[in-house]
């Protein structure tokens, strides 16, 4: 709850249920989230969660999530 955003890293093999309940609380406390691969389920498609495909585009994914949560207040 005290977190700004939420870094999704998301597995090549088997789904985990852990993640998608974390991403799930953070998207309802209104959190950024950045999945780091492939979105796994239809959650992940939600307009608060953005992905990237390499662990350098993170931090310039969660600017652009920032200055679009700016932009809107």
């Amino acid at each position: 709850m005290d977190c700004d955003a939420l870094v999704l890293v998301a597995g090549k093999e088997k789904y985990s249920g852990g993640k998608f309940v974390e991403a799930g609380i953070a998207i309802g406390l209104g959190k950024r989230v950045v999945v780091l691969g492939r979105r796994e389920n239809m959650l992940l498609w939600h307009p608060l969660v953005t992905s990237v495909e390499e662990p350098e585009d993170i931090s310039g994914a969660l600017y652009d999530l920032s200055s679009r949560a700016e932009a809107q207040i």
